[in-house]
């Protein structure tokens, strides 16, 4: 894995990623499974009545894990920061449609966030059974 493109692409691959918030001083996480790259940055959905986004404008530092099927594992942090719009919605829908009727019962509409200041940390287990990490930033 050598850029945020491939940690995004490992985050789809894995199909089913935590995001995790703060919510006053707890965490909170959450399993998600819609990830975008969009202009450079890992972009996600969540919906303005969802705990997810009060959390978010209150505290935007975010981190996401996952793991594959070979025990590598990425965690992903950075600050959200909403782009809502018409063409952002297209976008995210024209790359997972079935985000329109994940949303639809929650009135169609959904609120899209990129992280800004990303930062991946990719780790995996060497033949000695060390940990190996390597961190991948956004290209700034």
């Amino acid at each position: 894995m050598n850029t945020l493109n491939d940690v995004i692409e490992a985050l789809r691959g894995a199909g089913v990623f935590y995001l995790s918030t703060v919510d006053g001083d707890s965490p909170k996480t959450r399993p998600q499974g819609f990830v975008m790259d969009y202009d450079g940055k890992p972009a996600f959905t969540t919906h303005h009545s969802k705990p997810t986004y009060a959390q978010l404008q209150a505290n935007p530092h975010v981190e996401v894990c996952a793991m594959n099927g070979q025990f590598d594992w990425i965690r992903l942090h950075g600050t959200a920061r909403f782009i809502t719009s018409e063409e952002s919605r297209a976008r995210c829908a024209a790359d997972n449609p079935m985000l329109l009727r994940t949303f639809a019962p929650l009135g169609g509409d959904f609120e899209v966030f990129v992280l800004d200041d990303a930062e991946a940390d990719v780790y995996s287990f060497g033949p000695d059974g060390n940990i190996l990490k390597q961190t991948i930033r956004q290209a700034a």
